[in-house]
């Protein structure tokens, strides 16, 4: 990441560096470069967890192109989700 950003954010090709590993140290989960985080330019991937600067962009911190940032995004397809208030 190039700035901090916080659930819910539009991720855009202007928030992200690549940075380049030595092979075999980056984590499980990376893209392997913009184009793999960015397929669509249409359709944004939107954070799904806070994010700070200089932390590597994950596959499960942000959505897929087009998704939105909700729950729904974070389940498998056949699953539900529920909330409890205690």
């Amino acid at each position: 990441m190039d700035r901090d950003v916080s659930f819910g954010t539009a991720l855009t090709p202007d928030d992200v560096r690549v940075v380049q590993y030595p092979e075999g140290i980056a984590a499980e989960g990376t893209y392997g470069s913009a184009n793999q985080l960015f397929i669509d330019l249409n359709q944004q991937n939107t954070v799904l967890i806070r994010m700070n600067k200089n932390e590597p962009v994950l596959g499960y911190k942000v959505s897929g192109p087009g998704m939105a940032g909700t729950m729904s995004a974070l389940i498998s397809d056949g699953m539900r989700a529920t909330s409890i208030m205690t």
